[in-house]
């Protein structure tokens, strides 16, 4: 039997509304090619589903902006907020859900 390895990180949920306003973050939410996002939206078809999930680690993750990079990416406010927001509770490494609830 083969041993799977563990890594525990926390989930952070990110309720940010007026990013789903947004052209750019649309864009590269509803994005279906290569390194596509961890969501279950597809647009035109399902505008509910919209949640997105990924790694963050000490200023990079799985989403990060590429410089120069053909593939969307989180637009780089966007991505700033979250580092800056990740830096001042602490967070260096942990699992990030954004939703467009405003709770």
């Amino acid at each position: 039997m083969e041993v799977l390895s563990l890594n525990y990180m926390p989930l952070v949920r990110i309720n940010a509304p007026e990013w789903y306003e947004r052209a750019d973050w649309m864009m590269w939410l509803g994005y279906t090619g290569e390194r596509h996002p961890a969501t279950w939206y597809r647009p035109p078809i399902d505008q509910s589903n919209d949640d997105v999930f990924f790694t963050f680690c000490e200023g990079d993750g799985s989403d990060a902006p590429v410089p120069n990079d053909s593939v969307p990416a989180i637009p780089m406010d966007i991505w700033n907020d979250i580092c800056e927001l990740m830096k001042a509770n602490g967070i260096d490494e942990c699992l990030i859900w954004v939703s467009n609830l405003g709770e």
